[in-house]
């Protein structure tokens, strides 16, 4: 009886054993033929169609404009995104709530992107270890890639890429891209700063300005090239415009006329669609211009009226309508008029406009100002901060690390100044000097880089920067046309 007993207990633990034995065969074979996936979580060729941005501000800028309609590319053997492309690369992709993920990283709700589904797949896309790119799948179709404040909505075009077809690509595009390297490292290390300058001319009876714009290229703590060139050169789109002032003297009349062209075709002619009436003449003083607006101070012949300030869209000069402090901010015409009776002592009588105002350059700020017209035994006009900020589409960059009053300690002939988005250059004007120094670890380097003389009384109307690959855009399309 025991023998028998002592063989069912040693079946029944062999067995058990057995049994285990296979179960953990079965995990160990499920773990080692886990399929490896053959084809990346993104391929094929897929195109811009559309640009979010995380705030509800309509951008119109050079930075992201031109990247509609352009084709990114994604293979096992290459991506091609923008300006940049790597070769052989690592591609991880994960599931995420939506909603968090997109909230929590960019600031962002998915109905923005038009998401409704709870759950997303992201796609990190690596070249040698190191990020390059991550593309948020909102479907098979369609996709989103966060390109440094804006979001790329892509749509897929073309299913598979070939390798052939894919190197036949990236050799075409070659001469013009850039190795990868990442995104935050390009930014840092590249940036380009486009200054528009007026002075006044001398030896005129009546006031007259000349304008040059300067670009300077900057890679790592240098200066790699300074270009200068006539007039206004404005990145506007995907390319640059030319803003320039022709003057027109006939029968005792001065009128000036502003044309913005681009390749010869004509954006917009402030004068040519003015009737040639008496109060249309005048002469016209560009106070500020950036990618979507121009500012203008028009001098009025006649004394009984005050010299204007008109703030006006690039896009629809035709049309001659004034943007008024109102357009720009809430409750903009009381700001007007309170600042307005804040700032001017008088018992004479004031008139408000609140489309009387301009922007001029202050401690290293752009400020906004208004204009009041007084009478009294005369007309007059006073100028006077608006104190607001201004809305950020009208200037992109405006920021400084160092305040103004650190840097006059430094340099105490500075006027102006201006700081890289990277914080590794200030750009100063002293005198009639443009000078350039090198910002270390927050702090002023007082022997300057790069110096050029400028005219006197020479005053910022235009600063515009462009980072990483940009400034390289930027670089190709000045020199073509200095």
């Amino acid at each position: 009886m025991r023998l028998k007993r002592n063989l069912l207990i040693f079946l029944i633990i062999s067995l058990l054993g057995v049994l285990s034995g296979c179960s953990f065969i079965n995990l160990e074979v499920s773990r080692v033929e886990a399929p490896t996936v053959s084809k990346p979580p993104i391929e094929g060729k897929w195109t811009v169609t559309k640009c979010i941005f995380p705030d509800d501000i309509n951008e119109e800028s050079f930075n992201y404009k031109e990247i509609i309609g352009s084709d990114m590319i994604f293979t096992n053997k290459g991506v091609i995104i923008g300006d940049l492309y790597s070769e052989n690369p690592t591609y991880k992709a994960k599931k995420v709530n939506a909603q968090d993920y997109l909230f929590k990283k960019y600031n962002i709700l998915k109905k923005k992107l038009s998401i409704t589904n709870d759950s997303i797949y992201v796609v990190d896309i690596y070249d040698k270890d190191e990020f390059f790119y991550e593309v948020i799948k909102k479907s098979d179709e369609v996709a989103y890639i966060y390109m440094k404040g804006f979001f790329a909505q892509i749509t897929k075009s073309s299913k598979d890429i070939s390798d052939e077809e894919f190197n036949k690509i990236l050799e075409k595009e070659k001469s013009e891209i850039n190795k990868s390297e990442n995104i935050e490292e390009l930014n840092h290390s590249e940036n380009g700063f486009l200054i528009g300058l007026k002075s006044k001319e001398k030896d005129t009876k009546l006031p007259k300005w000349m304008y040059k714009t300067i670009y300077i290229k900057f890679l790592n703590d240098t200066i790699e090239d300074v270009y200068e060139l006539d007039n206004i050169l404005l990145p506007r789109q995907n390319e640059f415009a030319e803003v320039s002032v022709n003057r027109i003297e006939e029968n005792a009349k001065i009128k000036d006329s502003i044309f913005i062209t681009n390749k010869d075709i004509e954006l917009g002619n402030l004068d040519k669609i003015k009737n040639a009436s008496a109060e249309e003449e005048g002469i016209k003083n560009i106070l500020f211009v950036s990618p979507d607006y121009i500012n203008i101070e028009n001098l009025k012949v006649n004394n009984n009226e005050i010299d204007s300030l008109n703030l006006y869209y690039i896009d629809s000069l035709d049309n001659k309508k004034q943007i008024r402090l109102s357009d720009l901010i809430p409750k903009g015409e009381k700001l007007f008029k309170d600042a307005a009776n804040s700032n001017i002592k008088t018992n004479d009588k004031i008139y408000y406009e609140d489309s009387n105002i301009g922007l001029i350059r202050n401690n290293g700020y752009w400020k906004l100002i208004g204009r009041a017209k007084i009478k009294g035994e005369e007309i007059y006009q006073k100028d006077f901060e608006l104190n607001v900020l201004l809305p950020k589409g009208i200037v992109k960059y405006d920021n400084l690390i160092i305040p103004m009053s650190e840097i006059k300690k430094d340099l105490p002939l500075v006027r102006d100044v201006f700081i890289s988005p990277n914080n590794r250059f200030l750009i100063t004007l002293e005198e009639n000097y443009l000078k350039v120094y090198n910002i270390k670890n927050g702090k002023l380097d007082k022997n300057s880089i790069y110096e050029k003389e400028l005219k006197q009384d020479s005053f910022p109307i235009m600063s515009e920067w462009s980072i990483g690959r940009y400034s390289q855009i930027w670089q190709r399309k000045i020199s073509s046309k200095n």
